[in-house]
This record gives C-alpha cells, structure tokens and sequence, in this order.
C-alpha cells in the first residue's frame, strides 16, 4: 500500500493539499493583478518592430 493512502497520513494529506490549494490561488492571484510580464514581452515585441528591427527571414 502506498504512503498517501495509509490511515495514519490522512491528516498530513489534508493539510498539505489545502496548503496547494492555497498557494495555487495565491498564485492565480498575483497573475491576475500584476500583468507585467505578459505585458513586458509583448511590449518589447512591438517596439522592436516599429523602430525597424521587424521580423525578417533570410
């Protein structure tokens, strides 16, 4: 029988998945408030085209 499933794990198991559960919102939270790095890259991006760097293929 595996670890997590032994009776005596059960309340370790709860405490670390509503931990996970935790951090993973905490973590959506900040993605959502903060849009800076999906920002940055695209802006980036688009002045690197319009000052003349574009996208060229040779």
């Amino acid at each position: 029988m595996p670890a997590r499933e032994l009776p005596e794990n059960e309340v370790f198991n709860k405490h670390v998945s509503r931990l996970r559960i935790r951090s993973e919102h905490a973590i959506g939270f900040l993605k959502g408030r903060f849009h800076l790095g999906r920002s940055m890259r695209w802006h980036s991006r688009v002045c690197h085209q319009v000052r003349g760097g574009g996208t060229r293929r040779r």
